[in-house]
């Protein structure tokens, strides 16, 4: 296939976007309209897919976080897809330039994330393949799913892919009961959504990208048994309702999951527009909405920021345990003080006093540092 070519007469392909295990993406002209359109063509025969993403996106109703088709045939015997053609990057693409983004764009992404995969459970599609790959952002910053390539119905009259030992989807964003040959759900979708928040959140997923796996039961007994490195131990300044949330996401048990989508959506909203403080009578008595978050000082977000990304980086080389990642936790916990959030740097003067007790022992003078610094906070919040 190449650019010019014409698919039934009325798309003309321009060039090619993007190339996946299951086929290429094309911005094409909508030769009648004069409009441009992405069309995905499949780049192996693989009809079940096909079919099956055509239905999925049939039998939904339109929605501004879905994906919509447009026209569905083949050339020259090739399956194709036409669908609304999104401006943008994917998630993964901007994780990439940017693997620790702005706490207010995390949210807004998670909860238009969250209003599709609403969307499609009400309707009866499960998307089964939630991850940044699948996610597209506009340069307006909105959201969009896409590839229903794996989706699964409610009802039985489609015949779903053979589930073997060897579960189909993106392992790094996985549910626990996937990889017992359960073929998903809701919960499932609900899961997968709590790894891309923990990515978003942490920089990598949260048991890391699939590809530093040689072999893929490594990761998968992690999805089973292992709890997730603590956000805190990643990044500062995370809401703890927010922590709360995305360790109820990852729950091994879906029963312990949020129970739907609209119920994500309420808390991130929360998060995003808090409940302002009402003026009672003094008597201690019913429900006072309290603010998310701690204060921070506006002056001091960029710096936090940049602490963050260079703890980061450090995590990866010379690693956690490394001298200078050790030193650059305890300048960023003296940041967060610093910012007005007296609680947050007591919390994390704490974890990494920890972390100095494992590396250096209890009596090192490092370590006696960083327990005088948090008790130098702890009085100051007096």
């Amino acid at each position: 296939m190449e650019a010019g070519t014409v698919l039934g007469g009325r798309y003309e392909l321009l060039r090619q976007a993007g190339e996946g295990g299951q086929g290429l993406l094309w911005q094409a002209r909508d030769r009648e309209t004069g409009g441009h359109v992405a069309a995905k063509l499949l780049l192996m025969d693989d009809v079940k897919r096909y079919e099956r993403e055509i239905r999925a996106l049939r039998l939904l109703s339109p929605s501004d976080r879905i994906a919509a088709i447009h026209d569905a045939a083949d050339h020259d015997g090739r399956p194709y897809l036409i669908m609304g053609w999104i401006e943008g990057d994917s998630l993964q693409e901007v994780l990439r330039r940017e693997p620790l983004p702005r706490l207010e764009r995390v949210l807004h992404w998670t909860g238009q994330i969250c209003e599709g995969l609403a969307h499609a459970h009400r309707e009866g599609v499960f998307h089964r393949d939630v991850k940044p790959a699948n996610i597209m952002v506009s340069p307006e910053g909105d959201v969009t799913l896409v590839d229903f390539g794996i989706a699964r119905f409610v009802d039985s009259t489609f015949t779903a892919f053979p589930e073997d030992r060897r579960p189909i989807g993106s392992y790094a964003y996985l549910a626990p009961e996937r990889w017992h040959e359960h073929p998903g759900d809701r919960l499932s979708d609900l899961y997968a959504l709590g790894c891309v928040l923990y990515e978003m959140l942490a920089g990598q997923p949260p048991f890391g990208f699939a590809w530093r796996y040689t072999d893929w039961t490594r990761l998968r007994d992690k999805h089973l048994h292992t709890s997730p490195v603590p956000l805190a131990q990643h990044r500062s300044g995370i809401p703890e309702v927010l922590d709360r949330l995305t360790v109820r996401l990852l729950a091994k048990s879906p029963a312990e999951r949020p129970g739907d989508a609209q119920e994500v959506i309420k808390q991130i909203s929360r998060l995003i527009h808090p409940p302002t403080p009402q003026v009672g009578d003094g008597s201690g008595g019913g429900d006072t909405p309290t603010a998310v978050g701690p204060y921070v000082d506006p002056g001091f977000i960029e710096r936090l920021r940049t602490a963050d990304v260079r703890i980061q980086r450090l995590n990866t080389f010379p690693g956690p345990d490394a001298p200078a990642t050790l030193e650059a936790q305890a300048e960023r916990a003296e940041l967060i003080g610093l910012s007005g959030d007296v609680t947050g740097a007591i919390r994390e003067y704490d974890r990494i006093e920890k972390l100095y007790k494992r590396v250096h022992g209890p009596r090192h003078p490092l370590t006696l540092a960083i327990l005088n610094a948090g008790i130098r906070w702890t009085f100051a919040r007096k």
